[in-house]
């Protein structure tokens, strides 16, 4: 799959960025926040049901905050009282950018957990214009201890949202997930978000670093800082949004929800679960947000002023194209 890329950003942008970050907020500020209306109505979803269980129709809330305080306190938005529901298949994706060095175990660790679980579940690793050992690692995983389930793509162009959207297309689990290469979001914590979508209480589960209960061990002040104010910038320029930490590499989405939303997305790299998280509170779904235990990774491969650019490239795209939509009468 060859794709050009259309994020560049030069170094001697950075020096003139503030004045040009002011400027680009007020013009966002000045758009109406008519994104809301897009795709309101667009978005119904379905409970998976297995070979026995009734064919039941879910109609998710409206819902002005996007996640409940205490996942505990989250309501199934359809009783089953007297049917135990089916174990959901869990499809993880794992996009991977020259981690040769830290791959196998991570794929140890991740089978092994999934081995655990009731799930029918599948991994994906996406080599993501890799330049090292990184898809010979995962082929020789794939044939040694992949259990069938284990598979790689490659690719050749680089992007998360490239990597996302080529395993999601291409896998019908009811549940598909993604998650960084480096497990930085404790696994255990995992299995909430899966249960949480699977159980109906909304369509997308997300892990966060910033709602009160999480645990971050490690995490540069840079990069804290850098997610609060993008976490910021986003609440403000979409009103109802309320999500924390929609960066937070660990989320869970309902295949129906993906089967709508995904071919309405056009970013190609970090933006992308934004973007869908965008999708799904324009259209007044419940996004749940559950606090994790997160250790961050020295080395990791974001560089924050390119992702920054980035985000502030989708979130001018995203206002645009929700005012030119909401003119057009579509959704």
């Amino acid at each position: 799959i060859r794709l050009r890329s259309p994020f560049s950003f030069s170094s001697s942008s950075s020096s003139s960025s503030p004045p040009l970050l002011l400027l680009l907020f007020l013009f966002l500020l000045s758009i109406p926040s008519s994104y809301s209306f897009c795709f309101h109505g667009s978005l119904g979803l379905s409970r998976p049901a297995g070979p026995s269980a009734p064919q039941t129709k879910l109609s998710f809330p409206s819902c002005r905050a996007a996640g409940v305080k205490r996942h505990e306190t989250l309501i199934p938005l359809a009783s089953h009282a007297s049917n135990v529901l089916p174990p959901p298949s869990v499809h993880v994706v794992l996009p991977a950018l020259n981690e040769a060095h830290v791959l196998e175990n991570t794929l140890v660790q991740l089978t092994q957990f999934l081995t655990s679980k009731p799930w029918a579940w599948s991994v994906t690793v996406v080599d993501n214009g890799s330049t090292d050992q990184t898809l010979e690692v995962a082929e020789r995983f794939a044939r040694r201890n992949g259990q069938g389930r284990v598979g790689c793509m490659q690719l050749q162009e680089r992007g998360r949202g490239r990597a996302l959207r080529a395993a999601w297309q291409n896998n019908t689990a009811s549940l598909q997930c993604y998650m960084d290469v480096d497990l930085s979001t404790s696994l255990e914590n995992f299995s909430s978000l899966v249960e949480c979508v699977h159980n109906g209480t909304s369509p997308v589960a997300i892990a966060s670093r910033l709602r009160r209960g999480a645990r971050v061990v490690g995490r540069s002040r840079l990069r804290e800082l850098t997610s609060r104010s993008l976490s910021i910038f986003l609440n403000t320029l979409f009103w109802n949004f309320k999500i924390r930490d929609p960066q937070c590499g660990c989320k869970v989405f309902a295949r129906d929800f993906l089967d709508k939303a995904l071919p309405l997305t056009r970013s190609t790299g970090w933006f992308l679960d934004t973007e869908l998280l965008l999708l799904a509170r324009g259209s007044d779904l419940v996004v749940s947000e559950i606090p994790v235990r997160w250790v961050d990774d020295r080395d990791s491969r974001v560089r924050v002023m390119s992702t920054i650019f980035e985000m502030l490239r989708g979130m001018l795209g995203m206002k645009l194209r929700g005012w030119r939509h909401r003119l057009s009468g579509e959704g």
